[in-house]
């Protein structure tokens, strides 16, 4: 439902959702923070450039922060394209975005891997309505043993920050 150009209501898998604007900077940092104590304000400001660069991508798209990103990349290496690891630009992110999966990526910045399956336990956090990559990241970050934040964007314009609990 629209008025004038602006989205009032989505309806989405039969569940009707109010219009949800891109992350607002300052939540984004707060929940890194909370996730990556130790990293300093420029490393939250980077990441913070690379979720804005990931939001614009309308096929929608996963970004995972992991302290374990060198050893996620490697343990699901059958599932993903490891790539040389280098810091990523918001440039290249929004190439890579393009490929299905999931981009890991360290705090710091450095990408080891694009188009991840990710995997993890089910979970009763889940919601049918929310589709497979939603789900998908919430059930990875659940069960990850590293510090992680998953940032989801969905096709339909979605955004959600999962951080591990």
């Amino acid at each position: 439902m629209s008025h004038a150009g602006h989205i009032l209501m989505r309806v989405v898998s039969n569940t009707p959702r109010l219009p949800q604007g891109r992350v607002a900077a300052d939540n984004f940092g707060r929940t890194v923070r909370r996730v990556f104590p130790t990293l300093d304000a420029d490393s939250v400001d980077y990441l913070w450039e690379l979720t804005a660069s990931a939001s614009t991508q309308p096929t929608g798209t996963i970004l995972v922060f992991s302290t374990g990103a060198a050893q996620e990349a490697q343990r699901l290496s059958r599932q993903s394209f490891r790539v040389a690891p280098r810091i990523i630009t918001p440039t290249v992110l929004r190439l890579v975005t393009n490929i299905d999966g999931a981009v890991f990526i360290e705090p710091t910045g450095v990408c080891h891997s694009i188009g991840a399956i990710l995997d993890g336990l089910a979970t009763e956090k889940g919601d049918s309505s929310r589709g497979s990559r939603y789900n998908s990241a919430l059930r990875y970050v659940n069960s990850s043993q590293y510090p992680c934040l998953a940032v989801v964007v969905s096709e339909d314009g979605w955004i959600d920050l999962l951080p591990a609990q």
